[in-house]
């Protein structure tokens, strides 16, 4: 590849591969990062604002609701409590829980009831969420069926939620107890049950709906300007663009920014359009030169070839018209008959060695044997033959033999 052409596809390769993406498609990093899907756990959904933790930075949510992402499902403290996030509905900003030390016992390592944080979180005012009491270190009553033991402090533990109550059992006759909140549609399971332990432990671990409250409203708004959710150094919550975070809620032109607008695509293509089509003209501009200089070089070689083709014809045309006037062509086997295998020298010249021969009609010629030569020719009245096939031609001259015999003899 020439120079000059190797320097200008470069640039435009550089400027193609480099330029176009920077303009239409550099977006800013952490408008990048806050909208993109991460695993929390083994939980397979979409974990976005305001949670955050694991692979998802702290800016991309709100300070107080980071997720330990460790364990097999996702987890937060609140209140003292640990939680398991069991699902996440962005679209309602609802989260449904359960409790993490509830999980796989009822007899926890301490004893610690549902309290809220309600600058965070609330109950949805639609669902109803019964409470079931878990009572710790009782005495013990036989009349009682809801009864469990927790076997590591060997105490014994009731349960009570809407028409199954203690009966004769003082609630201050136990040292500990415990609320949480359940799904109605557990609390009756566990009534029409009869009251089973089983059915308290598939309760808690159902778990109950919480509502966030996480700017709700401004996240909305930045969703719907095509932003993503998050909070700044400060704590305060962010609206993250295309082009860097918004000092307001939104981003600057809902109908510019927001993903897959009509709009932005169109300026995508305009500004494309107008990029390849400069391209085009640099790449014209450096190559042209070059393509001229081959289109020269290409029509001098096609004139140089039908030329010679021209020649060869006109030397054909001139054996055909001219018939035994034109020079004859010998192969070696015939030069070396017509010789006799170059038995008689005749003598030697400035340019090869004569040896005298015949020709078939019986007329003597005197064959030289030149050093350097190559193709056959007419000049004055002399006949030249010069052999292609082998290192030797043949001179033929009617005056020359001649002389040659009288020299000889």
């Amino acid at each position: 590849m020439a120079p000059n052409f190797f320097a200008a596809y470069s640039v435009f390769l550089a400027i193609l591969l480099v330029a176009v993406p920077r303009v239409v498609c550099e977006d800013d990093e952490r408008f990048v990062r806050c909208g993109e899907e991460y695993e929390c756990g083994n939980m397979n959904m979409k974990i976005g604002y305001p949670f955050w933790g694991g692979d998802r930075p702290e800016h991309c949510g709100h300070p107080e609701f980071e997720l330990d992402c460790d364990g097999e499902a996702p987890e937060f403290t609140m209140k003292g409590a640990s939680y398991r996030v069991l699902d996440i509905n962005n679209s309602t900003n609802t989260v449904t829980v359960a409790r993490a030390d509830y999980w796989n016992s009822n007899c926890p390592s301490k004893y610690v009831s549902t309290t809220l944080n309600t600058s965070l979180f609330s109950y949805n005012s639609t669902t109803s969420y019964p409470e079931l009491t878990l009572y710790y270190q009782c005495v013990y009553l036989i009349s009682i069926p809801n009864q469990f033991n927790c076997s590591d402090n060997n105490t014994i533990c009731y349960f009570s939620i809407l028409s199954i109550s203690l009966g004769t059992l003082n609630p201050e006759s136990c040292d500990e107890n415990v609320k949480i909140p359940i799904f109605e549609s557990a609390a009756d399971a566990i009534v029409s049950g009869g009251g089973k332990v089983d059915d308290v432990r598939e309760a808690l671990k159902e778990g109950f709906g919480l509502l966030w409250n996480a700017s709700n409203n401004l996240c909305k708004e930045c969703v719907e300007s095509g932003g993503h959710c998050g909070n700044s150094n400060s704590s305060q919550f962010t609206c993250y663009c295309r082009d860097g975070p918004s000092s307001a809620s939104t981003c600057r032109n809902p109908t510019t920014s927001s993903p897959g607008s009509k709009v932005e695509k169109k300026i995508i293509i305009g500004i494309t359009a107008g990029v390849m089509a400069g391209l085009i003209v640099v790449f014209a501009i450096l190559c042209c030169p070059r393509i001229i200089k081959w289109s020269m070089a290409t029509t001098t070689l096609l004139l140089f070839w039908k030329k010679e083709s021209e020649d060869d014809e006109n030397v054909k045309a001139f054996i055909r018209n001219y018939g035994s006037l034109a020079p004859k062509r010998y192969n070696y086997s015939e030069i070396k008959k017509m010789t006799n295998s170059f038995t008689c020298k005749l003598g030697q010249g400035g340019f090869g060695c004569v040896y005298e021969g015949k020709l078939l009609d019986g007329r003597k010629v005197a064959v030289k044997l030149l050093n350097n030569s190559k193709g056959f020719c007419l000049r004055g009245g002399e006949e030249l033959l010069f052999m292609n096939s082998c290192p030797m031609d043949l001179l033929i001259s009617s005056s020359l033999i001649e002389d040659l015999l009288m020299r000889s003899t």
